[in-house]
């Protein structure tokens, strides 16, 4: 970015009361540059089942500049949006400030569109201040300290338009403010181009999914089978005839020998908080003696770890020899079964698999109804085709979500040192 390259550093600075900024920038409080502020705060409006959006702090996310329309679920009708808010509704440039939920998470609307919760505050800034900048900084460190210092000692942390309006803002000349958001605003573009990518290549590998895992590469001719039509040439099989089902189990926690060791050990969480479909390391290992001391298995390379409990469904596959916990129902495949591909078909299933659980306490699906599961199965070099295809989507799909990580990690770079002032843009 050439924007980028061209940033100098700051050499003269003035203390103020957030810090250290450029001697010609000014420090002001948010009232100062405040144009107007759209408090909705204890109206609850009427609500319609189509109409203008009513836009809820849920729809307000980290890493992104817009509203989530995708997450609006409540609407108002026109008459409602025109006599009951009547101008008390954000327009485009206004920046809409959650006053309780994720403190320190705003967006700037980008159209003329919908009206707001009473949860959140919008503010429409004055015609010295560009509001693309006012955005990026509701979004900075400076901003959401300040944030802290207001709601940390409540017990149910909120906002208030007065806790707003006294907070401090360090404002550049215009024509700076205007330049340090056109960069960002680069950089947002470039991820939110990149999110684009990742939700299209997840569109385009459940399509995928849905055609190959049903009807195979290239098959003409179909059979029709209790759980539907397959390829004349597949089987319909039984987990546990392809694939060993295997538990878990804890060590006791009160013998200190057995934790702390050099086995991998897995819990559910291990597996839910993966990027991707590999396991390659826990967050707590066990001993030879914890091993032995308890039910649990030590899982080969390549098996299947499937959650069983609370979180049904989910699933990766180990790259190291690892136990688990008892809220696993693991899958070892046979000979006559490639475990990328039955690992596609497990994914495929989720919905079927979480059906299957059971328990008031806590849902949770059996190692016997796991191995009572019928799925439809190629012949071994089919599996692995097929296989190879839905991987090279995942890799497609991990990529891209790398890329976006790292825009991410530039951009949050960027603001720490362009709304500081340690590093200034020309003009």
């Amino acid at each position: 970015m050439e924007q980028v390259d061209s940033l100098g550093t700051e050499q003269k600075f003035k203390k103020t009361e957030i810090g250290e900024i450029p001697v010609d920038w000014s420090l002001v409080r948010m009232g100062e540059i405040t144009e107007r502020i759209i408090d909705n705060r204890g109206k609850t409006p009427p609500l319609s089942s189509e109409g203008y959006e009513l836009i809820e702090v849920n729809a307000i996310e980290a890493n992104s500049k817009f509203p989530n329309y995708k997450k609006v679920a409540k609407y108002v009708d026109k008459e409602t949006y025109l006599n009951w808010f009547r101008d008390e509704h954000p327009a485009t440039s206004d920046v809409l400030i959650p006053t309780v939920g994720t403190l320190g998470v705003t967006a700037i609307m980008n159209e003329n569109r919908g009206c707001i919760a009473q949860n959140i505050v919008a503010i429409r800034v004055n015609s010295k201040t560009n509001p693309d900048f006012f955005y990026y900084y509701t979004n900075c460190n400076i901003f959401i300290k300040q944030i802290k210092q207001v709601v940390m000692s409540a017990v149910q942390p909120s906002l208030k338009v007065p806790h707003l309006l006294k907070f401090f803002i360090p404002i550049p000349p215009l024509p700076e403010q205007k330049k340090i958001a056109e960069i960002l605003t680069i950089v947002d573009e470039a991820i939110e181009k990149s999110d684009s990518i990742i939700e299209k290549t997840k569109e385009l590998k459940k399509g995928l999914m849905q055609e190959l895992l049903t009807n195979g590469i290239g098959h003409e001719k179909f059979k029709k089978t209790e759980i539907g039509e397959i390829p004349v040439d597949w089987a319909v099989v039984k987990m546990g005839d392809i694939c060993e089902v295997v538990g878990g189990s804890t060590p006791s926690t009160n013998e200190k020998e057995y934790w702390n060791g050099d086995i991998l050990w897995a819990v559910p969480t291990d597996i839910t908080k993966l990027k991707g479909n590999i396991i390659s390391n826990t967050g707590k290992k066990i001993t030879k003696t914890g091993l032995s001391a308890c039910a649990a298995k030590l899982l080969p390379e390549g098996s299947i770890l499937l959650t069983s409990r609370a979180t049904i469904g989910a699933c990766a596959i180990n790259t190291k020899p690892m136990a688990t916990n008892q809220g696993f129902a693991s899958l070892i495949c046979k000979a006559n079964a490639y475990n990328w591909f039955v690992f596609y078909k497990i994914v495929s299933m989720s919905k079927e698999l979480r059906k299957l659980g059971s328990g008031s306490t806590f849902k949770e699906t059996s190692k016997k109804s796991i191995r009572a599961i019928r799925i439809s199965i190629p012949h071994l070099p089919e599996q692995k085709k097929i296989a190879e295809i839905l991987s090279s989507v995942d890799e497609e799909i991990e990529k891209e979500t790398a890329n976006k990580g790292k825009l991410e990690w530039i951009k949050k770079g960027l603001m720490q040192v362009l709304l500081t002032g340690k590093k200034r843009v020309k003009v």
